[in-house]
């Protein structure tokens, strides 16, 4: 009958089975070795803006972060060798558009190999400065956008480099070096950079020194800065100042006392070449400290002082992040800038000041996945 089987058709069934069980724990196995994330950070904000050409602006001013959708990956390739890529896109949340036009993935596009003796990566990657010295400065643990240095001509703030390959060591006893090439492309990138640096993270102490440099690199300084001449150079309205060289040096350090206190303080001297052959500096200092007053509430507050072309910048900010879990955080921050000297008013991320005294305030939430 249909529904007895005899000795043979039992053991091709026993034989099946195990092959199948075979294929699902190789299958569960490649999954175990390889990996797919996707990631990323959406946040606004209602802010409000004292003066920028000479007028006040309320506008939707961001998160406490960049916004960004990310992929990345591993694959396990043996013997403690595994391949690794990283794919990430700048968004602005108000209008869901990309924070660079005509690029699919504006802040990071990499691919690399990684195993006990360090990882090399190759693509549109941070720079060393980014990657060791920004989670040590006042933007990133204020939250506050404006605390970053004008027109980020130091790097501090979000800096990417194309055509790079960096090499990254494993920790020794807190200690890490990075080194990243990028090369010189007309295409993509005008200009080569250079980058070195060591960081050390080990207990309560956190500390980082970094020198860079770049040629050829075109920089905003009159859109952003409202800087009419630098170096000795005239720069017409929209006109960027093109540095023959740029060298900068970063020293930069975080100390935690305990879980309600930790402070934070650096250094930042910065070289440019023009190419006629004058040069100008910038140098900056800044410090702060972080008070978390609950498991969910932080109040961060630092200054800064830099001074560049004749022009000395003061600016202090006050934050209060409230999370109302692990990805979700609520915020508001005010910041304030003075200038004497030359120039005006020109904090990160705003239009310059027509007078040398310029005030932001925001308001909003932020939300990881």
């Amino acid at each position: 009958m249909s529904s007895i089987r005899s000795v043979g058709d039992i053991s091709i069934m026993k034989k099946h089975l195990v092959i199948s069980a075979g294929a699902m724990v190789c299958c569960a196995s490649a999954m175990a070795q390889n990996s797919v994330t996707i990631y990323g950070s959406l946040g606004d904000s209602i802010a409000y803006s004292s003066n920028e050409h000479g007028s006040h602006r309320v506008f939707m001013g961001g998160g406490t972060t960049p916004e960004w959708i990310g992929f990345t990956g591993t694959e396990d390739l043996g013997g403690g060798l595994k391949a690794l890529f990283k794919l990430e896109e700048g968004i602005i949340t108000a209008s869901g558009s990309s924070t660079i036009p005509g690029e699919m993935f504006s802040r990071q596009s990499y691919v690399g190999l990684q195993n006990n003796f360090g990882k090399i990566t190759l693509g549109r990657q941070f720079d060393i400065t980014n990657e060791m010295i920004m989670p040590l400065a006042s933007g990133y643990n204020t939250t506050i956008y404006q605390l970053y240095h004008i027109a980020n001509v130091d790097d501090i703030g979000s800096t990417f480099f194309n055509n790079g390959i960096k090499y990254t060591s494993p920790d020794y006893r807190g200690f890490t070096t990075s080194v990243m090439y990028g090369f010189d492309d007309p295409s993509t990138q005008p200009g080569r950079y250079l980058g070195a640096g060591v960081t050390y993270n080990n207990g309560p102490l956190r500390a980082a020194f970094v020198y860079s440099a770049v040629h050829d690199r075109a920089i905003a300084l009159n859109s952003k800065v409202g800087y009419t001449e630098f170096a000795g150079e005239n720069l017409i309205p929209g006109g960027n100042f093109i540095a023959e060289s740029q060298e900068s040096m970063h020293a930069f350090g975080m100390y935690t006392f305990n879980q309600s206190w930790m402070v934070h303080a650096g250094y930042s001297h910065v070289h440019f070449v023009a190419q006629s052959g004058t040069t100008e500096n910038m140098d900056v200092g800044e410090g702060g400290a972080n008070w978390h007053t609950s498991a969910f509430n932080v109040i961060a507050g630092a200054v800064s002082y830099q001074h560049v072309n004749d022009t000395n910048y003061y600016t202090a900010g006050l934050s209060d992040v409230y999370f109302l879990s692990k990805r979700t955080q609520l915020f508001v921050s005010t910041v304030y800038q003075h200038t004497t000297g030359q120039g005006t008013a020109a904090m990160a991320m705003l239009a310059p000041s027509s007078t040398h005294s310029q005030f932001a305030a925001y308001m909003g939430t932020q939300l990881f996945f």
